[in-house]
């Protein structure tokens, strides 16, 4: 099973792919935020490729790599190994659980599990926005988030302690 299957506002990626791209491999992951709230673990993934029409504010900006936030909601029985990131890292779904729950496993490419966490059925994806990688490959710099309260308020990844941006999608 992927994570695709469990989205639940799936028109987040549709309205910009067309349809909703594979979220189960080869994610390069910029950060996992693990919340008391909800409780909750939000992954900050680039999607595996960039969509081929794209608005013509992305192209006159130049940015190159599509970027969201899955956030798994309800978490309980959370493992966590050190990592560094960025890594590239497949999240896979291993089983089904009683009671709408699903085991989440994120793998690092050619490395052992290092996060593993049960969680609700129901994954959201959030703060959906572009960006040109830089040299080194980070995702600093400018950014174009789609949703307008985001552009408003970020034109820029904000720090990771910015818990409006990283705790609610």
């Amino acid at each position: 099973m992927t994570v695709d299957e469990f989205i639940v506002n799936s028109q987040v990626l549709s309205s910009a792919y067309g349809y909703v791209p594979q979220l189960g491999g080869n994610l390069r992951l910029r950060s996992v935020n693990i919340s008391w709230s909800g409780p909750t673990v939000t992954l900050r993934v680039d999607l595996p490729h960039f969509p081929d029409q794209v608005p013509q504010e992305w192209e006159d900006a130049g940015v190159d790599t599509a970027q969201c936030q899955l956030q798994f909601l309800d978490v309980s029985d959370l493992r966590m190994a050190g990592w560094n990131p960025p890594i590239f890292a497949l999240v896979k779904i291993v089983s089904c659980l009683e009671r709408r729950r699903i085991q989440v496993v994120v793998d690092a490419v050619n490395q052992e599990s290092f996060l593993s966490f049960d969680c609700s059925d129901s994954v959201v994806i959030g703060h959906f926005s572009a960006f040109r990688m830089q040299d080194d490959g980070m995702d600093g710099g400018p950014r174009i988030h789609v949703k307008r309260l985001d552009s408003h308020l970020y034109d820029s990844l904000p720090a990771t302690c910015e818990k409006v941006y990283y705790e609610r999608i």
